[in-house]
């Protein structure tokens, strides 16, 4: 008998126990907005249509120069941001040991997606994976992992390619706090390895422009610079390469090529 209820008293103390962990857990980490995938690129979209008597082509190689970066965004980053949008509209549920999990089902491209991102809680930082499937298609592919701190401000992301090839393709980089966004090409290909965007905001007093951009080709070793307002849309570029002078190239609200001077003064 005594031991039958030594055996009741343990049972009921161990539920107890995790109990009162699951009321312990707190609250689930603020995911990352989705915004720490993101470089806007969007006033670099097309190129103008040629006129009479105009040269645009200052605008237009700061065009061509992130023609390549989008591309690669559009094949590999539609897939696990649409995922962690739609996931981190839902409600966060407590699992375990400070793992939290978000799903949802969603649709692109006209094709049914289910995903599954999972928190973790580790110190001051929350270490992130996400996890997507399509019914008949591939099953649980880690798209993407990261990090980002407790405070949701700065991180990472690593973004894989395929299901198939299932490789690691592109690192982000992003900071709240600095403002800055940067994509880095981590794939094996050796033309490409190395490669990477960063966008980020200027100083007020910098010249009259707002926003930069910096796009470095690794094999050429060759670095484009790009700055701009994002009210009137008056910017230079500046490639040692393509102009080969180490001087800033501009165009005016207009996007047509202008002085240097007139563009930063005015």
């Amino acid at each position: 008998m005594k031991k039958n209820i030594l055996k009741i008293l343990s049972f009921t103390l161990i539920i107890m126990f995790f109990t009162s962990c699951d009321k312990d857990q707190g609250q689930a980490p603020i995911a990352p907005s989705v915004e720490s995938f993101i470089i806007d690129m969007s006033d670099f979209d097309k190129t103008p249509t040629q006129r009479l008597n105009t040269n645009y082509e200052h605008f237009n190689f700061a065009v061509k120069s992130l023609n390549d970066w989008k591309t690669l965004i559009k094949a590999y980053l539609d897939l696990p941001i649409n995922a962690y949008k739609e996931a981190t509209k839902q409600a966060a549920i407590y699992q375990t040991s400070q793992f939290w999990l978000w799903t949802c089902d969603f649709d692109l491209m006209k094709v049914n997606y289910s995903a599954s991102l999972f928190g973790r809680v580790k110190n001051d930082s929350v270490n992130w994976n996400m996890y997507v499937s399509s019914e008949g298609v591939f099953k649980d592919f880690m798209c993407l992992k990261g990090q980002s701190s407790l405070n949701h401000h700065q991180g990472y992301w690593r973004l894989k390619d395929n299901a198939v090839d299932n490789k690691e393709i592109i690192k982000i980089e992003w900071s709240e706090l600095n403002n800055t966004i940067k994509y880095t090409d981590i794939s094996s290909e050796k033309d490409q390895k190395g490669n990477y965007i960063e966008a980020g905001v200027l100083e007020k007093n910098d010249n009259n422009f707002t926003n930069y951009l910096k796009i470095y080709d690794a094999s050429k070793a060759v670095m484009t610079e790009i700055q701009w307002d994002k009210i009137t849309k008056k910017g230079r570029v500046k490639n040692t390469q393509y102009f080969k002078n180490e001087d800033w190239h501009c165009w005016n609200s207009e996007l047509e090529n202008d002085d240097c001077l007139t563009t930063e003064q005015n």
